[in-house]
């Protein structure tokens, strides 16, 4: 294991700086200290730094995932539902069919219920 910061870090890439000189092999994984990892590859060495390309989403599409995961879950802790829906579209319902058909029933029930509160809501003087 060897130590890096991580620069530039994007969906598809990365630049490492190691302390000093460092020969990495072409394929490797690259663990980030929460724990995760993700398959990349050298595209470049210079020194002490190193260009990789990200295979798979790479480590920001999980950032991104993991940011929507808590942000939906903080909604829906907040009993915000029209919040909860607009996240899970955004993440296209983390391409779980059975949650979108959920989302659409919460959506059509949030509509029924602002109906039936209407008219109590039109009596406030």
């Amino acid at each position: 294991m060897l130590d890096c910061i991580v620069e530039n870090l994007s969906a598809i890439g990365a630049k490492l700086r190691f302390s000093t000189p460092t020969s990495l092999p072409e394929a490797f994984a690259l663990r980030f200290p929460d724990g995760t990892s993700h398959a990349a590859r050298r595209t470049w060495s210079r020194g002490a730094t190193v260009g990789i390309a990200f295979e798979g989403g790479g480590p920001a599409a999980e950032a991104e995932r993991r940011h929507l995961v808590e942000a939906v879950r903080e909604a829906s802790s907040a009993a915000d539902p029209a919040a909860m829906l607009d996240l899970l579209r955004t993440g296209w319902f983390f391409g779980d069919e059975h949650l979108r058909r959920a989302a659409a029933d919460l959506e059509l029930a949030q509509v029924r219920f602002t109906v039936a509160l209407a008219p109590h809501l039109g009596r406030r003087k």
